[in-house]
């Protein structure tokens, strides 16, 4: 029974630490964010509706859960398209464990030592090398080049064959792998005579691309560092751009020549371009001969004396989509040979697989956050629970519903309740005035 005696009412506030009368500024002191009762008849309908919330929580943390197995799955396609690209590589490339056991090896390096490349996965590289080469290879396993790129000089030996003494980049890779990169043999194959300097120039820039430090940073920043390093692939006869996005509205961009910069900036200005209809179409697309390409006059018509001619622009692939072009440009008169056509090839789908690469980093690091913020808020209401409990007494289900009735009373999400209620508790066990009262508030 309700007693309207104004003494009552009176003697109740002074229990519960509330003043019935206002403040010198004609204010009343903020309740105890403890103090709210919920009524029998929105119980059931508060209780139901944060438990629904928790349930939602419960199948976030499935979700996220998840997808982080996806995404480690896919970082794992990710590492199997590297190894099925070096495997197209006119030079020897080896991969082998952290303690130098061959995981892979390409046609190349198969014929390079006189084997099949089926029989070298299992067998360690210090197999294939002379007596004294085997301390090299055991100081590299030892002091694994995590950093940067290390070059060594090894002999190896090749069944019915004299040794070969060559030049080998290794450089480190995911899951504790190692390359190994010949690049200073005359020739993999005997006889082979289809751009020795070429095949070598890709080979480092396959290397190169392999070690960019893809775990903190986003595609747009990977853009210049890229660029850098298929430009470098080139002769100086040739330009590279690399483009993230659309031509005509790119996301980065980053050239290795003011003409190859003109020339993209004019073809987000016409609107019209190799760079565009690669984009578009998602196929290759060439000219041998920029400044007089019918297909796009306004672009031939800016070009003429900037020192472009024939061009030939990749789309770069990621998951199937086009994420951007890489644009080669020639300084001089004549289509772009075959081997650079090639180059450019394999380094298009090189790039793709970086852009990939690092758009599921960022993914990774996106969903790893969102899935610490539902643990960290599942932690604090039971952290709240255990608070109200030890105030009020009762069942964590009691709690519970207590923390429910504040939520719905001040139209705020049961988390950010909680959490208020943690930090509050901690600002009066830590003797310091908690947020939003004032002394004498217990």
């Amino acid at each position: 029974m309700t007693s309207n005696d104004p003494a009552d009412t009176a003697d109740a506030n002074a229990r519960s630490g509330r003043s019935a009368h206002p403040t010198k500024d004609g204010r009343r002191p903020p309740l105890d964010p403890l103090d709210v009762t919920p009524t029998p008849a929105t119980l059931a309908e508060e209780l139901e509706s944060s438990a629904a919330e928790l349930r939602v929580l419960d199948d976030e943390l499935r979700v996220q859960r998840a997808r982080i197995a996806e995404l480690v799955a896919l970082r794992a396609s990710i590492e199997e398209q590297r190894r099925w690209l070096t495997a197209l590589l006119p030079v020897p490339v080896v991969v082998t464990d952290g303690t130098g056991v061959v995981r892979s090896a390409n046609g190349a390096a198969a014929h390079l030592l006189g084997v099949e490349a089926a029989g070298m996965p299992g067998r360690a590289l210090g197999a294939f090398v002379g007596d004294e080469d085997r301390r090299v290879v055991h100081e590299v396993l030892a002091h694994r080049p995590d950093d940067e790129p290390v070059g060594v000089r090894l002999t190896f030996r090749s069944d019915g064959a004299d040794p070969a003494a060559v030049d080998v980049v290794v450089a480190s890779g995911p899951h504790e792998d190692l390359t190994w990169t010949v690049v200073g043999s005359a020739s993999a194959e005997p006889g082979h005579t289809n751009g020795t300097k070429e095949a070598l120039r890709l080979a480092e820039a396959v290397v190169a691309l392999a070690s960019l430090p893809l775990v903190d940073a986003t595609a747009a920043e990977l853009v210049p560092g890229v660029a850098a390093i298929v430009g470098a692939a080139f002769s100086d006869a040739y330009a590279v751009s690399l483009v993230l996005g659309p031509p005509t509205a790119p996301v980065a961009v980053s050239t290795t020549s003011g003409a190859a910069a003109a020339a993209d900036g004019l073809q987000v200005w016409t609107g019209e371009g190799p760079s565009v209809d690669a984009f578009t179409s998602a196929r290759p697309v060439g000219s041998d001969d920029l400044t007089l390409d019918a297909r796009w006059p306004h672009l031939a018509g800016g070009l003429r004396g900037a020192g472009i001619h024939p061009v030939l622009a990749l789309p770069v692939l990621v998951d199937r989509a086009t994420a951007g072009v890489l644009t080669c440009y020639g300084h001089t008169a004549g289509p772009i040979g075959p081997v650079h056509v090639e180059m450019l090839g394999h380094l298009a789908a090189t790039c793709g697989a970086a852009l990939r690469a690092v758009g599921e980093q960022v993914r990774l690091r996106e969903e790893s956050a969102h899935l610490s913020d539902a643990l960290t808020s599942r932690a604090v209401i039971d952290e709240a629970k255990g608070i109200v409990i030890a105030r009020r007494g009762g069942t964590p289900e009691e709690a519970f519903a207590h923390l429910a009735a504040l939520s719905q009373a001040r139209n705020r999400k049961l988390r950010d309740i909680a959490r208020e209620i943690v930090e509050d508790a901690s600002a009066r066990q830590g003797g310091r005035v908690p947020r939003d009262e004032g002394p004498g508030a217990d």
